[in-house]
């Protein structure tokens, strides 16, 4: 039997020595902390700004945009770097930006923010120096009369750039209607327009508009209401709506 053992003994070695033999396993890569990821994208907090000739603000940090999720602050300990394209306005390491004393009123440049492998910009434009008082967030107060079948608006944003947003309930990030606005001075004709609503030439409200301190009134122009934001009474002649301030201008 002894020649039938070696046989075997053999077997087995060389099967033992034929055998894969397991290597290292290998290491996963690591995952950069202040690296976006492939779904989001890098925002600016604020991308609607107006500031006057020597005018200086520290601007909010951009924000990790997740889609559905929202936004989310860049990861601590992540760099951010500053910079402007264009001329009439410097920036700083802490997002502090400087517009110069002589920039004209009218023109525009953009700040960008670099966080996290990815870009951010947000508009600037220069605003004449002095107060603009309809600038500010402003809430309808519910009255009889020149209210829409929504309710009061809820928010409505005239920015110092000339960005406006009007949202009838507002709900986190959701916006009814975005553009712009005008104000005459000679007429006090208010109008605004919209960029994101199919209107002819953007136009949507037309009124002429009153401010004292905190309340702002919007007395309609014939036929300036063309997207059906407020209800006028049978009977009335005119229908004027009246907002109270509710954020200050930015």
């Amino acid at each position: 039997m002894r020649p039938l053992h070696l046989a075997l003994a053999a077997l087995l070695a060389l099967q033992t020595a034929c055998a894969p033999q397991a290597g290292p396993r290998p290491v996963p890569p690591v995952q950069d902390p202040c690296a976006i990821p492939s779904w989001a994208t890098l925002v600016m907090a604020e991308r609607d700004i107006g500031m006057a000739p020597g005018e200086s603000q520290t601007l909010a940090p951009p924000v990790v945009h997740h889609g559905p999720s929202g936004p989310r602050s860049v990861d601590e300990g992540c760099s951010i770097a500053w910079a402007v394209e264009g001329t009439g306005a410097q920036i700083d390491a802490v997002g502090t930006l400087a517009i110069a004393p002589d920039a004209r009123p009218g023109d525009s440049l953009y700040v960008v923010a670099r966080a996290m492998g990815d870009d951010a910009r947000a508009r600037v434009k220069i605003v004449a120096p002095g107060p603009n008082p309809l600038a500010g967030t402003w809430r309808q107060v519910r009255t009889p009369t020149c209210v829409g079948p929504g309710g009061p608006i809820g928010e409505l944003v005239l920015r110092r750039s000339g960005g406006m947003m009007l949202t009838v309930r507002p709900f986190e990030t959701y916006v009814d209607l975005a553009g712009t606005y005008t104000l005459d001075p000679a007429t006090s004709l208010l109008e605004l327009r919209s960029s994101t609503r199919a209107v002819d030439g953007g136009l949507f409200l037309a009124g002429y508009a009153r401010v004292e301190g905190d309340s702002l009134e919007i007395r309609l122009a014939p036929g300036g209401d063309r997207v059906g934001l407020f209800a006028t009474m049978p009977g009335e002649e005119e229908c004027r709506a009246t907002f109270q301030r509710a954020g200050a201008a930015r």
